[in-house]
């Protein structure tokens, strides 16, 4: 039955949408090594909603793309029909510089999003590696080491348009900080991978850019560069973000200031007094690319435990990348170094019994995510969010099987 349906589904999108707007070169929408029979680029919010009703119609499944920067994430979906290409919707729709808003399209790469407002020496306080486009930012919930200070996209948007699995379009919140009503509604289509919704555009408070930026890096042992990360988390000096990295004999924690010139130079001065007082060694932070790996876990746990988790993941052969004063600790394995199913499921215990939190494979190849449940355990309050997917998608036509609990 699958390629009569597939075939009617790709007669009524052509009936509906501009015919540039349909094809069937699908190779590089393959997710978890599944392809799609059809792609589709719209370029508005109401051929978004045309194509997702045609996809209800059909209860054929489809998954949202934006720049694919992130499309690792998540379980392998149960099943997958079109690709819904979002880059298109790229316009900056409304920018009130005065106000600290903005209004943008979903599939406006992150990149030219930071540069517009660079322009006026604002921007967005989120820096997430591999950004891709700002719809793949909400949907993934992605948050940089900036977070300590700024928070996540849950902290800026502060009004979106979605696309529901009726083909409805809704919109939630507004385009001013005061005008927050339906902010909760929206909310919910944060990290949840499209499976809710298609987010089309969002508006979000946005900052001034800094005066001065400087980067420094504390090399020392894992305990102690904790531990004085925990410290400086509380100073209140002009830290824009710390990052844990390991080293060969020592780990790094590099530190980004940003502020007025004298704070950050205070700061800066500040924590070399502290670095001298813990017997840490002091320098300027080289670049340092996030390591582009096969296999990749993310685990949440409480800032104090981060130490311990870095050490059980060092042991593994992984390379870690934390933020250890929001408690997010990532771990990096080339393909040839993955950690065997039994080796996760330990340091999955781990996250869970010891250190307070919770560990994702973030990505890893389709047979890994097959054996390892991608997502963990679902807890107590899981039927809520079951019920949830049942009232937005009943049919399980967004992205099916790739969020929490197979939802």
């Amino acid at each position: 039955m699958a390629a009569p349906i597939a075939a009617a589904l790709k007669d009524s999108l052509r009936d509906r949408l501009p015919a540039e707007a349909v094809s069937q070169d699908t190779a590089a929408f393959a997710v978890d090594g599944i392809e799609p029979d059809v792609v589709v680029s719209p370029s508005n919010t109401a051929e978004v909603a045309a194509a997702i009703r045609c996809a209800s119609e059909h209860a054929a499944a489809l998954i949202p793309w934006g720049s694919g920067s992130r499309m690792w994430l998540g379980a392998a979906p149960e099943r997958y029909t079109v690709a819904l290409s979002l880059l298109k919707l790229d316009q900056i729709v409304e920018h009130e510089p005065a106000d600290l808003t903005m209004t943008a399209g979903a599939g406006i790469l992150f990149s030219d999003l930071q540069e517009h407002l660079a322009h006026h020496s604002q921007w967005l306080p989120l820096d997430p590696p591999e950004a891709g486009t700002l719809g793949g930012l909400l949907a993934a919930n992605a948050s940089g080491p900036a977070r300590m200070r700024h928070g996540t996209a849950r902290d800026h948007v502060i009004g979106m348009e979605v696309v529901n699995a009726d083909g409805e379009t809704l919109k939630f919140g507004g385009r001013v900080v005061k005008n927050v009503a339906g902010y909760d509604m929206a909310k919910l289509h944060l990290g949840a991978l499209g499976s809710l919704g298609v987010i089309t555009r969002a508006s979000f408070k946005v900052a001034p850019l800094a005066e001065t930026r400087r980067t420094s890096r504390l090399d020392g042992p894992v305990d102690i560069l904790m531990s004085t990360s925990l410290r400086l988390a509380g100073s209140g000096l002009s830290i824009n973000g710390l990052i844990l990295r390991e080293g060969t004999d020592y780990c790094h924690l590099d530190l980004s200031f940003a502020g007025g010139a004298a704070a950050v130079e205070r700061s800066h001065r500040e924590v070399s007094d502290l670095a001298t007082a813990a017997g840490l060694s002091l320098g300027e932070a080289p670049p340092f690319p996030d390591p582009s790996q096969d296999v990749v876990v993310r685990a949440g746990v409480l800032p104090t435990a981060t130490a311990s988790l870095c050490k059980a993941l060092m042991a593994t052969s992984a390379s870690i990348i934390a933020y250890p004063t929001v408690g997010i600790v990532r771990g990096h394995w080339p393909s040839s170094q993955a950690p065997s199913v039994e080796s996760l499921e330990r340091l999955r215990s781990d996250c869970s019994g010891v250190a307070g939190g919770a560990l994702i494979l973030e990505k890893g190849p389709p047979d890994l995510k097959h054996s390892f449940d991608v997502w963990g355990p679902v807890r107590s309050d899981f039927g809520l969010m079951r019920g949830l997917k049942q009232q937005f998608d009943p049919q399980r036509v967004l992205s099916p099987g790739r969020f929490l609990g197979n939802l």
